[in-house]
């Protein structure tokens, strides 16, 4: 390993003479290796770093510790006697970000302090407080600029210790002639003794104003992060004789407070004797009343809302009328409705009566604000339920002619159509207006549009339509309409208008139309099922209309058929045209309850040559012989499984269909399944069970 001996003698000695300039020595990274081979070395060789005479490099190193908090870095650079001639820099740079341990030590070590500034010098701030986001520039800085860093930066002890050595307490900053006094920040701060120095022993009037207009007081309610239950600048900046009362554009210290839910701050002004609405009041700036209800982003306050309650009744009674429409034209229950809880909806209605009397508030009108503002407004049908329950009714024409009820059931959701009929008393909706309304709905043709599953949701509330009401001749033509129809709309209908005795027939005309499957179960779920034996050439219609599901839930419906039946629909189905997968799970089906697929003569139609070229006819084929030549391997075995053992013939009847199989890279497979039955036939095997045991 290499020593540092090993050196020449004479680069030795040049290093340590070195006095400000080493650049013929060594590189600079060469030399910071050095400096770590041992103690002797790293302080010889950090000595000549430190007094490098490129003072660019040497200030980016010290603000850099002066940024980070690296004391150590500093206390290095003191004791090679290098002069810090723009410590006063280094100590607003640690003031800047808050490096209490750094600014300590260069107070402690005399460091000068620029107590004012001229008016060229510039200096890099940020208003953190209410220009969040945005990079740091230079701003014009008046006064100190360590102290309002300091301020800023949470450090009340260096900024009277600032303050104490002779710092401008006017010092503010500014972009070019727009001030922010340090008494500002100091407020918003929370730094109740720096205000207190600032007013007391600087003479800093308390009310100064900045270039918005904010006096500290307001300042500090519009933007302090403090808690609200922390009052204690508040009571300090009244006991010092803020104005409680100062305006600007429309807004009070109590708006502030109010507009950002900050409950014990507010009552503490209206305990100095703040005033409760605003001289000139502006369009777009809320009163303290609908300040105190505005809560629209503030979900915070749902646990606070006592304190809300509190506020809202000590308004009241100072002189806030709840009947009064502010400068944007809001009432307070129309802000409430609009930015405000259905708590806050509910509680001044009660205020609203108890105060006013019952016919002070319209109902009415309010659901008609709701509709009007439904998209905007969070919460609705929340707060449309409280207005309901102070003596709203759904069923009462509102301003577009509308009733509330009406307009919730064609906005077609469920839920909200569901919880209105399950809220609704007698004193909110007569159940007579429901028969009405589902008398006129039926009558008007466009009734499609209104959601089926709401429709179900009026049935089922006890919703009658007059008696003697026939919908037979409507579901008719809505049935052989070429248009789609929802399914449900066609069942409400049916239960609700049209006979019993009526019902079959739709059944049998929609299995000859064109509607859907799933219209047609709607429509057969609406006949008892014990009927349906009566109607048996329902299970052909099925199997015309080619729907394996509607064949299956017939069979089930139905029950036993005879034996001919099932022969003679599985023989349709069979010579059918059709999908092939459709028609192998109709012959499913029918072989399930009982139809025999197999040849009835034991000869399967490929037998004779001279059958060869009819044998992909499919109205000569079997049902079973139909599968081997058009369906997989999997699926011919599961039609043999599905079979009675005594109607299987032998397996040897199948060998000659082997060449006419539709897949042919399986028929390999179902020479060997037929062998395996045969094999197991001759050994006395139980057949029912062999497909199982090959698949």
């Amino acid at each position: 390993m290499a020593r540092l001996t090993d050196l020449p003698v004479e680069l030795l000695q040049m290093i340590a003479a070195a006095k400000e300039d080493f650049s013929d020595i060594l590189e600079t990274q060469d030399l910071a290796n050095l400096s770590l081979v041992s103690r002797w070395s790293h302080y010889a060789f950090n000595r000549v770093l430190y007094i490098d005479k490129d003072k660019i490099r040497l200030s980016e190193a010290i603000d850099y510790a002066a940024i980070h908090g690296n004391t150590d870095t500093l206390k290095v650079a003191a004791s090679f006697g290098i002069d810090l001639e723009f410590s006063s820099e280094v100590l607003e740079t640690a003031c800047r970000h808050g490096r209490r341990e750094v600014v300590l030590w260069l107070l402690e070590r005399d460091t000068p302090v620029r107590l004012e500034l001229s008016s060229s010098d510039r200096h890099c701030f940020i208003d953190s407080l209410t220009r969040r986001g945005q990079h740091a520039r230079d701003r014009l800085t008046a006064g100190c600029p360590a102290l309002l860093h300091a301020i800023c930066s949470n450090m009340e002890d260096i900024a009277l210790h600032l303050l104490s050595l002779g710092a401008n307490p006017n010092s503010a900053f500014k972009t070019n002639d727009n001030l922010r006094s340090a008494l500002h920040y100091a407020a918003c701060r929370n730094m109740i003794r720096v205000v207190e120095y600032l007013v007391q022993q600087s003479g800093i009037p308390i009310d100064t104003l900045d270039f918005e207009d904010y006096t500290p007081l307001r300042f500090m309610m519009r933007f302090s992060r403090a808690p609200d239950r922390d009052t204690g600048m508040v009571k300090k900046l009244i006991e010092l004789g803020a104005n409680v009362n100062i305006e600007a554009d429309g807004v009070l210290p109590l708006t502030s407070a109010l507009r950002r839910g900050r409950f014990h701050q507010a009552r503490a002004l209206l305990d100095a004797g703040s005033k409760i609405k605003p001289d000139e009041p502006q369009p777009d700036i809320l009163s303290p009343l609908h300040a105190l209800i505005y809560v629209r982003y503030n979900s915070k306050l749902a646990t606070r809302s006592p304190m809300q309650w509190s506020i809202l009744r000590r308004l009241v009674k100072a002189g806030a009328d709840l009947r009064e429409r502010d400068a944007s034209g809001s009432t307070p229950l129309e802000e409430s409705i609009l930015n405000g809880s259905p708590e806050m909806t509910s509680h001044l209605l009660t205020m609203m009566v108890k105060k006013y009397g019952k016919n002070s508030v319209d109902y009415q009108d309010l659901l008609s604000f709701i509709v009007e503002n439904a998209e905007p407004t969070r919460f609705f049908l929340e707060k449309a339920e409280v207005i309901l329950k102070h003596g709203g009714r759904m069923d009462t024409p509102l301003r577009d002619g509308r009733t509330f009820f009406l307009w919730v059931l064609k906005r077609g959701d469920y839920s909200q159509v569901e919880r209105m009929l399950k809220i609704a008393t007698k004193s909110m909706l007569n159940r007579e207006y429901l028969d009405g309304l589902l008398q006129d709905i039926i009558a008007d043709p466009q009734c499609m549009n209104i959601n089926s599953g709401n429709l179900k949701l009026l049935v089922n509330s006890g919703a009658k339509l007059k008696t003697g009401t026939d919908l037979t001749s409507d579901v008719f033509a809505k049935i052989h309409s070429k248009t789609r129809i929802d399914p449900r709309l066609i069942a409400v209908l049916i239960n609700v208008g049209v006979p019993k005795k009526k019902r079959p027939g739709l059944v049998t005309a929609a299995l000859k139309s064109r509607q859907s499957t799933s219209t047609i179960e709607c429509i057969l779920a609406c006949v008892e099922t014990h009927l349906w034996h009566r109607y048996p050439w329902w299970l052909e219609l099925a199997v015309n209309k080619g729907s394996d599901f509607l064949l299956e839930m017939l069979l089930n419906g139905i029950g036993k058929v005879n034996q001919e039946s099932l022969q003679a629909l599985l023989s349709k189905v069979v010579k059918g045209k059709g999908y092939v997968d459709v028609k192998y799970y109709m012959v499913s089906i029918l072989v399930k309850h009982g139809a025999n697929p197999f040849p009835q003569k034991g000869r399967c139609v490929c037998h004779h040559e001279n059958h060869v070229a009819g044998a992909s006819g499919d109205e000569t084929l079997s049902a079973f012989e139909w599968v081997i030549h058009n369906c997989t391997a999997y699926e011919i075995c599961a039609v043999w499984k599905n079979t009675a053992p005594e109607m299987r013939p032998d397996p040897k009847t199948f060998f000659e269909c082997i060449p006419h199989m539709a897949i042919d890279y399986e028929r390999p497979l179902i020479k060997e399944w037929l062998e395996y039955l045969i094999k197991k036939n001759d050994q006395g095997a139980k057949v029912e069970d062999t497909s199982e045991e090959f698949q």
